[in-house]
C-alpha cells in the first residue's frame, strides 16, 4: 500500500464540492471520517474522533485486528499470561468476521469479579463490579453475568485498545512495549488477593475457635462446680456418720471438717438436716446450678435470668 493517505468516497464528495480534485497532488491525498467528516490518518480502522469504522475502498486492512486471526500476535503480547486460554474464547466472538457475543464461562470473574477485574486492568468494569456487589440480590446476578460475559469484556478491552496502539507511529520494539504496559495483569492484584484470602482464612478459624473455646472453658466452669459440691456433699455425709447424735450442720461445720470454697463458686446450704440435707453450686460464670441430695445424688439446673 502506498504511504500516502487516501481519500474515500466522503472525502471525494468533500472536495467535489470544493472545487474539485485538481488542487490535490498525487500522494497527499487527505482522508476524512464519512460520519463526523474530521481529518484521519489513513489506514486507521475506527475514527479517532467519532469513533466510527472507516472505509478505504483501496487501502490495505490485512493488518486490523478484525477478524482475530490477522491479530492473535498482538493479542497474545497484550493478554501476557495465558493467552491460549484467552484466545480460544475470543476465536468466539469473530467467526462471523465481526464482533458477535458469546456465553462463556469464566470461574475468576464469577467468583471474584472486583479481583479478577483489578488483575486484568478492567479498572471501569472493577468499580462497576465492587458497588453492584454491595446491592443485596444484584451482587448475586452481577456474580452470574460476570462469570458468562467475562472473556467477551476482555476481549473487546483488549481490541480497543490495541486498535489504539495500532494508530501510533512507533517501531515493532516500541509498539510491542507499549503492549505489554497496556496489557498483561496487576501484580498488585495478586498481593491483594493474598492478604485477603489470609484475612479471610483468619476469620474462619477465629469464627470456629472461639465458640469452641468458649465451650470447652464453660465446660471447666461446670465441672470444678460439680466437683465441689460432690466433695462438700461427701464431707457433710463423713460428718453425719462420725456424729449420729447430730441432726442438722450449719455452713460452719463445713468449714471445720476442711471444705475450702473457691471464691469463684457459689455454694449454698439447701438444708442441713440429715434427712433433707441438700447443697447447691454454681460457678460465677455459669447459669447451671448443681444440687446434691443427702445421698450425694447430683441433679442440673438452669439458672432462671430475672
Amino acid at each position: 500500500m502506498n504511504a500516502a493517505r487516501i481519500l474515500d468516497s466522503a472525502s471525494i464528495d468533500y472536495y467535489s464540492s470544493h472545487g474539485g480534485l485538481q488542487n490535490i497532488k498525487e500522494n497527499e491525498y487527505m482522508a476524512y471520517c464519512r460520519h463526523c467528516g474530521k481529518e484521519v490518518n489513513a489506514g486507521e480502522v475506527f475514527c479517532r474522533h467519532c469513533g466510527a469504522k472507516m472505509f478505504f475502498p483501496d487501502a490495505d486492512t490485512s493488518d486490523a485486528l478484525s477478524p482475530l486471526s490477522a491479530s492473535e500476535k498482538d493479542f497474545a503480547a497484550f493478554i501476557g499470561k495465558n493467552p491460549d486460554k484467552y484466545l480460544d474464547k475470543f476465536r468466539s466472538f469473530t467467526q462471523s468476521g465481526e464482533d458477535v457475543f458469546a456465553v462463556t464461562w469464566h470461574w475468576p470473574a464469577f467468583v471474584v469479579p472486583f479481583l479478577w477485574m483489578l488483575y486484568r486492568k478492567l479498572y471501569g468494569w472493577m468499580i462497576l463490579a465492587f458497588f453492584l456487589g454491595l446491592i443485596p440480590y444484584v451482587g448475586v446476578v452481577c456474580h452470574i453475568v460476570f462469570g458468562m460475559s467475562a472473556y467477551y469484556l476482555y476481549y473487546r478491552h483488549a481490541k480497543v485498545k490495541l486498535l489504539g496502539l495500532k494508530t501510533r507511529l512507533s517501531s515493532e520494539a516500541g509498539r510491542a512495549a507499549d503492549m505489554a504496559r497496556a496489557g498483561g495483569v496487576n501484580k498488585g492484584a495478586l498481593v491483594l488477593a493474598v492478604v485477603l484470602t489470609t484475612i479471610a482464612l483468619i476469620g474462619i478459624i477465629v469464627a470456629i475457635a472461639i465458640p469452641r473455646f468458649a465451650a470447652y472453658q464453660q465446660r471447666a466452669f461446670d465441672i470444678k462446680a460439680k466437683h465441689e459440691v460432690q466433695d462438700a456433699c461427701n464431707r457433710c455425709t463423713v460428718l453425719f456418720s462420725a456424729h449420729p447424735e447430730k441432726s442438722e450442720i450449719v455452713p460452719d461445720d463445713l468449714l471445720n471438717a476442711g471444705f475450702s470454697p473457691s471464691s469463684d463458686i457459689d455454694m449454698m446450704l439447701l438444708d442441713g438436716r440429715r434427712e433433707t440435707f441438700g447443697l447447691s453450686a454454681r460457678h460465677e460464670k455459669s447459669r447451671k446450678v448443681f444440687i446434691v441430695d443427702r445421698n450425694c445424688g447430683i441433679t442440673e439446673e438452669l439458672q432462671k435470668v430475672l
